[in-house]
């Protein structure tokens, strides 16, 4: 029965441990996948905000010139095209980098 205690106690304890361990690391990540999300949200934006303003002026100067027009066409293509990526790219990335923190700080397990 002692041993059996003994076990348990050093089980509970390194469970302990591990938490201790592992908790202000994945607390630290979290906080810097949060301004990641934030920063890149940013940039998605104003990258959004200034392009779509130059893709405008593109139209509003063709004044009906069918080469001006096709070129604001074909910048307009690419722009929907690179907001996508970036969309893509922050929604995908912060989970990745939150997988990976997460078994990494799984794999900073005290020795038995």
């Amino acid at each position: 029965m002692k041993l059996i205690l003994q076990k348990l106690s050093f089980s509970l304890i390194k469970v302990m441990a591990e938490e201790t361990i592992t908790e202000p690391i994945t607390s630290k990540f979290t906080e810097i996948i949060g301004w990641a999300y934030l920063i890149a949200g940013t940039v998605l934006a104003a990258t959004g905000l200034i392009w779509g303003l130059i893709i405008f002026l593109k139209f509003a100067t063709a004044q009906g010139e069918e080469r001006k027009v096709k070129e604001a066409k074909e910048a307009l293509a690419n722009f929907i095209k690179g907001m996508i990526v970036l969309l893509i790219i922050v929604i995908v990335f912060p989970p990745v980098v939150t997988l990976i923190i997460d078994q990494a700080t799984k794999g900073a397990n005290l020795p038995n």
